[in-house]
């Protein structure tokens, strides 16, 4: 029997699996999630039954498993084989329960999808905390900007050592271990892997289109030029076949959420159809080091110019043969760079889309996200109840040091109130 826990205004994992319900549909961020069915697959006949967890009700599976033993070598970004440990998993939210929108949410049902979808089948769900060998929190906002909520959970407080967090927000601090793919490269510890993203709006439009030798632009940009000063000095390049749109205003349409949804689609459709006109894509860093235009891109079948002098690169892909890297200092050069090695352009674009579909894909992101985790949790050497103390070194960046004594100054105010964190997204 799972060990009971006493109620919190935590959400725990919050899609039911009731074959033949509703709850079989999974709902994220602006309806972008498709039905979800919950299989796992096994070849070996299952035990099912329904149990409950804080007033929801999901399927557990008693299946068999190989026990977590041994030490593995550590993988290289040129790995792409199956590890021997067979890992339960416990996908969860600190999300507060009042909170009745998909928004904050939608990370953990594009998780819980991409489970349900698993082409590998090597690691299984679970609903019992004390059996996962993993918890994963699958946070945006709604387990607070620096996871208060993530960090007063009862789960954390007991099973620390096995406790992680992928969040792809900008600004974080990585209280918990876990994947961030806004990890900044000089801040990097054991702790933490660089990632991917979840739970973001998906473009509809971001389909995959072969690349092709009479593409009408060399390079392309669309976004907002406020996000990082590299993408204000991208606007000085010029080129005959190149294309550059500040979408600025835009931007700030979508995030005010004052675009309505034709405005928005006919936004994506074209900035997809921009992208796929490309051959080669610039993608400068955003609030943070890292950009969703990049796995777009990938996605997409284009090859993928990028500008991050702090970005970390996420563990698999062989990245040097399917994306430039450019020093931000350097950006003055893209033009005769990418001239130079435009005959090159069709093959990166199709191996950029053959390593999205093997390392971001929603068929293998499950299994990417369970690597990830154990991967921190073997290489640790130090207990995380020690390590996890070196996180508050983060305060020293500016922005979390403005933020800290700034909620210093309103909690000594009478009558203030700590804003609620507003969302941020990249452009």
């Amino acid at each position: 029997m799972p060990r009971k826990f006493r109620k919190t205004s935590s959400c725990w994992l919050v899609a039911p699996i009731i074959p033949g319900s509703d709850n079989e549909k999974g709902t994220g961020a602006n309806d972008i999630f498709d039905t979800m069915f919950f299989q796992h697959g096994q070849n070996e006949p299952a035990q099912r039954q329904t149990t409950e967890h804080e007033g929801l009700f999901t399927e557990k599976r008693d299946m068999p498993r190989r026990p977590l033993s041994g030490r593995a070598s550590r993988r290289t970004p040129n790995a792409d084989r199956l590890l021997s440990d067979m890992a339960r998993v416990l996908l969860v939210s600190a999300t507060p329960r009042d909170d009745d929108t998909d928004f904050n949410l939608a990370p953990l049902h594009e998780a819980q999808h991409c489970a349900a979808n698993d082409r590998f089948q090597v690691h299984s769900r679970t609903s019992d905390p004390e059996s996962a060998d993993l918890i994963i929190f699958v946070e945006f906002y709604g387990g607070g900007w620096y996871f208060e909520r993530v960090r007063a959970h009862p789960l954390v407080h007991r099973y620390r050592e096995k406790c992680f967090v992928f969040c792809a927000n900008p600004f974080v601090i990585p209280f918990l271990p876990g994947i961030y793919a806004g990890v900044a490269k000089h801040w990097a510890s054991p702790r933490v892997r660089p990632g991917f993203y979840l739970g973001r709006t998906q473009n509809p439009f971001t389909t995959y289109t072969p690349p092709t030798p009479d593409l009408p632009y060399l390079f392309s940009f669309m976004g907002s030029m406020r996000n990082a000063p590299i993408r204000g000095k991208l606007g000085e390049l010029t080129h005959p076949r190149s294309f550059f749109q500040n979408t600025t205003e835009d931007f700030d349409r979508i995030l005010g959420r004052k675009m309505d949804r034709r405005e928005r689609l006919d936004y994506d459709r074209r900035y997809a159809e921009l992208t796929k006109a490309s051959k080669f894509v610039l993608c400068p860093r955003g609030l943070s080091p890292s950009s969703i235009r990049l796995f777009e891109t990938m996605r997409m079948g284009r090859v993928p110019v990028i500008l991050s002098d702090a970005w970390m690169a996420p563990v698999g892909p062989e990245w040097a043969k399917f994306s430039i890297r450019v020093p931000e200092r350097d950006f003055e050069k893209i033009p005769r760079m990418l001239e130079g090695l435009e005959s090159e352009a069709v093959a990166m674009g199709e191996l950029a889309r053959k390593e999205w579909e093997g390392w971001f894909s929603e068929e293998v992101l499950f299994h990417r996200l369970v690597e990830l985790c154990l991967d921190i949790k073997r290489e640790r050497r130090i207990p995380e109840t020690v390590a996890r103390w070196t996180a508050y070194l983060h305060y020293l960046q500016p922005f979390h040091f403005r933020k800290l004594v700034g909620g210093a100054v309103r909690a000594l105010l009478p009558g203030t109130k700590t804003p609620a964190p507003q969302p941020c997204a990249q452009g």
